[in-house]
């Protein structure tokens, strides 16, 4: 009988078994891995639209929401906790539809904006904004807050 040099026939399924278990066992952290990923990248995308509102209200705040009278300038009577709240579906100023429906990355993200101002914002000239933004299934939500001047 002669004497082969190699691997048989049980060791090369053994070692083929053995590899792959090892790389069954990471698929499940590489899944997580990009779903984490996804759900980060729609966080920031969604970060930087109500930031960039924000800035925008900053520059012209009547371009969002409606101004009941222009001496002084000031919001309508605010409803019992004092706030309004605008969206695509109720926003005043012509053509604002779009402001409120934002599409980037072939997925629309809602906004949502609260204003609010009580008798010393009133007396400053500044009004309470709070800028919300909803992915699709509005299952994500963001804010953030900041003051405008409404007048100058």
């Amino acid at each position: 009988m002669r004497q082969e040099e190699g691997f048989t026939l049980v060791e090369v399924i053994a070692s083929l078994v053995i590899i792959s278990i090892i790389l069954l066992s990471f698929f499940p952290m590489l899944i997580t891995a990009k779903k984490t990923s996804v759900m980060n990248v729609d966080k920031l995308v969604m970060i930087q639209l109500a930031e960039a509102t924000l800035d925008r209200l900053q520059v012209d705040p009547f371009g969002y929401l409606e101004q009941a009278s222009l001496n002084p300038p000031y919001l309508h009577k605010p409803t019992k906790d004092g706030a309004f709240t605008y969206t695509y579906i109720n926003c005043k100023p012509q053509n604002c539809r779009p402001l409120y429906l934002l599409t980037l990355n072939d997925k629309t993200y809602y906004t949502e904006i609260t204003a609010s101002q009580n008798a010393s914002e009133k007396n400053s000239k500044l009004i309470n904004i709070v800028v919300t933004i909803k992915d699709e299934a509005k299952k994500k939500v963001y804010s953030v807050e900041g003051y405008v001047s409404g007048y100058e």
